[in-house]
C-alpha cells in the first residue's frame, strides 16, 4: 500500500475519527480526510477507512442534519457524506438544511456568514459552493466570490494556513473561465509537512485525479476487450470486401460511418449484440463460427446506420447530409441480402424478417404522419387529435432490425420461430427496446417539443397540460412546461419505462436456455436504472418543496 495510504489508515481511532496536533476539531478534521479519500482511486483498505469515518460522521448529526454551528465545518460534513452516498440527504433533509443556509446569508444568493463573528471566510463560502453543486445548484454570488480569489490570488481563510485545501476543493467543481489560472495555482502549491496526515490526504487526491484526469483521455472512445477488438477487425475486413467495387472515396466514408458506429455506441449493442447472445448461451453456441458473429454484427450495424441516416430526413435534422443518401441505400440493401439468405426458407425465418420489416416500415409511416405537428417561430401547434400509442408497439417496430441476428441465431442452432424460447427471446428485445425509447424521450423532451415531434412523452406531456388553446408559445409557455413535465409527466414516464424493463427482464429470465444472463441482463439494467434514479431526483424535490418553511 502508498505509505501515505498506510499513515492514514493507521491514524485512524476505532470509532473511526482522526485525531489531529493542528488544533482542528475531530468532525472537521475527519470530514476532510473522508472528503479527499472520496476523490482517490478506490481499493479494499481505504474502502474500509471511509467506511468507518463515514459512520462515524453520521452519528453526530442532529435532527435538522447540522453537525456544527459553525459554517464550514457543517457543509464540509455534508459534502463529505453526499460524495460518499449521494442518496444520503433527501428532499426533507435538504429543506432543513437549506432553512439554515438562509439564516446566514449576507444577501439573498450570498455570500454566507459565520454565525459567532459574522465574518465572510472564503473556505467556508467555497463549502457550501461545492455541496450546492452535488445537489446541481450553483449560485452566482458564490461563483463571484471564487473567481475573484482565483483572480487576486488571495486564498485566505481562517481554517487553513496553506492555500491548498481551498484550491483543492474549488478544483472538484470550478470549470468557468479562470479554471486554467486555478490549475496553474494548484500546481505550484505543493504539499508543506508530508507527515501530516491531512496533507497526505489533500496530496492523495491530487495525484489520484491527476492519473484519473490523464487516463480519461483514453476514454472518449469505447473501450473494447480483447475478443472484441478482434472482431472489429474483421468486421472492417468484411466491410472492405463488401465494398471493394466502389471508388476509394465512397469505401472510405462507408468504413468511417461503420467505425463510427462500433466508437460512439457507448454500450456496444449495436456492434456486439449477436456476439452477446453467443456469451449468454454459453456451451450451446459452441457451434456459432467467429465469421457468423463477425456477418451479423456488420449487418445489425448496417441496419442502425441506415436507419439513422433516414431519420435524420424525416425529422428534417439540420444535419442530415444528401451525400450520404446513397450510402444508406447500400447499407440497407447489404442488412436485407444478409437476412434474406442468412437461413434456409424452410426454418420460417425468411417470413419472419420479412414481417419485422414490413412492420418497421410502417411504423416510421405512421410516426411521420401522426406524430408531427407544425412549428412557426416559437409557436407550437397542437393537434386536433393526439397519436395512440398504445402498448408503445410502434416504438419497438422501428428497432426492430436489432432483434435479427440474436434470433436468426437461436433458430440456427434448432430451436423453432414459434418456440417459446424464441418468443420470449423476441419480448425481451421489444420490452427493453420500449424502455429505452421512453426513457430517451424524457430526455430529449424540449428538443422534441421545439421540432414538432410528439414522441411518447410528448404525448403524455400534452395531456397532463390539458391546455385550453390549440398553441402553445415556447418561449412564453416554457416555465409551465418545465412545471408539468417535472411534477407530473416525467414521473409518469418514468414509470412506464420501469415497468417496461420489468417486462423484459421476466422475459428474459424466461426464456430458459441461456447459461450467463448478464452479457444480455446489462441492457435492461441501464435503462432501469436511468430511470430510477431521475424518478429519485424528482422524488427529492418534491420533498424538498413540501418541507419548505
Amino acid at each position: 500500500m502508498n505509505n501515505q495510504y498506510l499513515r492514514i489508515k493507521n491514524q485512524q481511532k476505532s470509532d473511526g475519527s482522526f485525531s489531529n496536533s493542528v488544533g482542528l476539531s475531530s468532525v472537521f478534521y475527519t470530514a476532510l480526510i473522508l472528503s479527499c479519500l472520496n476523490n482517490c482511486k478506490k481499493n479494499n483498505e481505504i474502502d474500509d477507512v471511509r467506511k468507518k469515518a463515514f459512520d462515524f460522521l453520521l452519528q453526530k448529526k442532529d435532527k435538522n442534519w447540522k453537525f456544527s454551528d459553525n459554517l464550514g465545518i457543517n457543509f464540509t460534513v455534508l459534502f463529505a457524506l453526499t460524495e460518499y452516498d449521494k442518496n444520503l440527504i433527501d428532499g426533507e433533509a435538504i429543506a432543513k438544511i437549506l432553512n439554515e443556509l438562509v439564516s446566514v446569508e449576507v444577501r439573498e444568493g450570498g455570500p454566507y456568514h459565520n454565525k459567532e463573528n459574522r465574518e465572510v471566510d472564503l473556505f467556508s463560502n467555497v463549502a457550501v459552493a461545492y455541496f450546492l453543486f452535488l445537489q446541481e445548484v450553483e449560485l452566482e454570488e458564490l461563483t463571484n466570490l471564487i473567481e475573484n480569489a482565483i483572480e487576486t490570488k488571495n486564498f485566505n481563510s481562517s481554517f487553513f494556513e496553506s492555500p491548498l485545501p481551498i484550491l483543492c476543493l474549488i478544483s472538484r467543481f470550478y470549470k468557468g473561465d479562470k479554471a486554467d489560472k486555478l490549475k496553474n495555482e494548484l500546481g505550484q502549491n505543493n504539499c508543506p509537512n508530508k507527515e501530516e496526515i491531512l496533507n497526505d490526504a489533500f496530496c492523495l487526491e491530487i495525484f489520484d485525479r491527476t492519473d484519473i484526469k490523464d487516463s480519461e483521455k483514453q476514454f472518449d472512445k469505447v473501450i473494447f476487450s480483447d475478443d472484441e477488438k478482434n472482431i472489429i477487425d474483421k468486421i472492417i475486413k468484411e466491410a472492405e470486401k463488401r465494398l471493394v467495387d466502389f471508388s476509394e472515396e465512397f469505401k472510405q466514408t462507408a468504413i468511417n460511418c461503420i467505425k463510427e458506429i462500433i466508437n460512439q455506441n457507448s454500450d456496444k449493442q449495436m456492434s456486439f449484440m449477436s456476439y452477446y447472445t453467443k456469451l449468454a448461451l454459453g456451451q450451446k453456441a459452441t457451434k456459432i463460427s467467429d465469421e457468423l458473429i463477425t456477418k451479423m454484427a456488420l449487418a445489425n450495424i448496417f441496419f442502425w446506420k441506415a436507419f439513422i441516416i433516414y431519420d435524420d430526413f424525416w425529422d428534417e435534422d439540420e444535419s442530415a447530409n444528401p451525400k450520404i443518401l446513397p450510402m444508406a441505400n447500400l447499407f440497407a440493401r447489404s442488412y436485407v441480402d444478409f437476412f434474406d439468405f442468412v437461413l434456409p426458407e424452410s426454418t420460417g425465418f425468411h417470413k419472419f424478417f420479412h414481417k419485422i420489416m414490413d412492420n418497421l416500415d410502417s411504423a416510421n409511416t405512421w410516426e411521420n404522419v401522426y406524430c408531427r405537428t407544425k412549428i412557426e417561430g416559437s409557436k407550437f401547434f397542437i393537434l386536433d387529435k393526439l397519436p395512440d400509442y398504445g402498448n408503445y408497439e410502434k416504438k419497438y417496430y422501428p428497432a426492430s432490425g436489432h432483434i435479427l441476428g440474436p434470433v436468426a441465431m437461436l433458430v440456427s442452432l434448432g430451436y423453432s420461430i414459434d418456440s417459446s424460447e424464441v418468443k420470449n427471446f423476441i419480448l425481451y428485445f421489444k420490452n427493453y427496446l420500449i424502455a429505452m425509447q421512453i426513457n430517451d424521450d424524457v430526455h430529449d423532451w424540449e428538443e422534441d417539443l421545439r421540432r414538432g415531434h410528439i414522441s411518447t412523452v410528448i404525448d403524455i406531456l400534452l395531456r397532463d397540460l390539458n391546455w385550453q388553446t390549440k398553441e402553445i408559445d415556447l418561449d412564453k409557455d416554457l416555465d409551465e412546461l418545465k412545471r408539468v413535465f417535472w411534477f407530473k409527466t416525467m414521473p409518469k414516464a418514468e414509470e412506464l419505462a420501469v415497468s417496461y424493463t420489468k417486462k423484459a427482464r421476466q422475459a428474459l429470465l424466461s426464456v430458459g436456455i441461456f447459461e450467463n444472463l448478464a452479457p444480455l441482463e446489462k441492457y435492461i439494467d441501464i435503462t432501469e436504472n436511468s430511470a430510477k434514479k431521475a424518478l429519485d431526483e424528482q422524488k427529492k424535490s418534491v420533498e424538498f418543496l413540501n418541507n419548505l418553511d
